[in-house]
């Protein structure tokens, strides 16, 4: 009996899951699917779209709210990033009434804006999660690893010393 309960159980569990749309966080217009990791400069923003597909006709004229399912610091990231380094911000909540033509897809362009702070450390690498749902579909997520690059001089200024370096060190052996 206990096995014929668990089989219930599990049979019950795979068809929830098998009703779940999937998610897929885009570039901003929505052309093609976003990086992974994204590279940041601290204090720029990015702005993603959300693609659904395996939407169910029922849930077509619902309103989905987008949250933050998740915002946490990768593992080998300096010891002052924190998660409070990232905000998502929404423009709207997710309707799927604009589907794509022909099926159950649905692209939501422009509507996440993923900032980092400016006080973020270099190298720092974070997780986030981003899910839409509502009270009778499945929640789904999607997410990507967002890392944090050295603005631009803070890389050419110490490969110009060295090759200025290497010049000036050539030079003198040439007289």
């Amino acid at each position: 009996m206990k096995k014929l309960i668990m089989c219930l159980v599990v049979l019950l569990a795979m068809a929830g899951t098998a009703t779940a749309y999937q998610a897929i966080l885009y570039d901003a217009d929505g052309n093609a699917v976003a990086s992974n990791p994204i590279y940041m400069e601290p204090g720029d923003s990015v702005v993603l779209s959300y693609y659904a597909s395996s939407i169910l006709s029922s849930e077509y004229n619902e309103f989905f709210e987008y949250t933050v399912e998740e915002i946490s610091v990768r593992a080998g990231s300096p010891a002052e990033a924190v998660p409070g380094d990232i905000t998502i911000d929404f423009n709207t909540a997710y309707n799927p009434d604009g589907f794509i033509p022909g099926g159950s897809e649905y692209m939501d362009d422009g509507v996440i804006i993923v900032t980092m702070d400016a006080d973020a450390p270099v190298g720092a690498r974070y997780y986030i999660e981003i899910g839409a749902g509502g009270g009778v579909v499945e929640f789904q997520t999607a997410s990507r690893t967002i890392e944090a690059i050295p603005e631009f001089p803070t890389i050419a200024l110490p490969v110009a010393a060295i090759i200025g370096l290497a010049f000036f060190i050539q030079r003198r052996k040439q007289e």
